[in-house]
């Protein structure tokens, strides 16, 4: 049986970790280009005027977004596993 309140507990806290680290990527200059394409797509999301909001609140959103599909991606993978739904890798 799953622990709901645990493992909601335990996601929010890698849900903090994985923004934290890619924050850190888009500032990095080990990984250039991480900052390069987030600067490129909020480029394009201004020029469709599809924010006004300035690149760090924008950056802030999208690294939310991604970080978020990233784990919503790793449960749906989890659940497909542990129902026999498809093959364990």
């Amino acid at each position: 049986m799953i622990n709901r309140q645990a493992l909601l507990s335990d996601l929010q806290r890698l849900l903090t970790r994985l923004e934290a680290d890619l924050l850190e990527r888009s500032e990095s200059t080990d990984v250039p280009e991480v900052g390069r394409t987030l600067r490129a797509e909020f480029a394009r999301a201004q020029k469709a005027q599809r924010t006004a909001q300035n690149y760090e609140a924008w950056r802030t959103d999208a690294i939310t977004q991604a970080a978020a599909a990233w784990v919503l991606s790793c449960v749906f993978v989890r659940f497909l596993e542990d129902n026999r739904l498809i093959d364990p890798p």
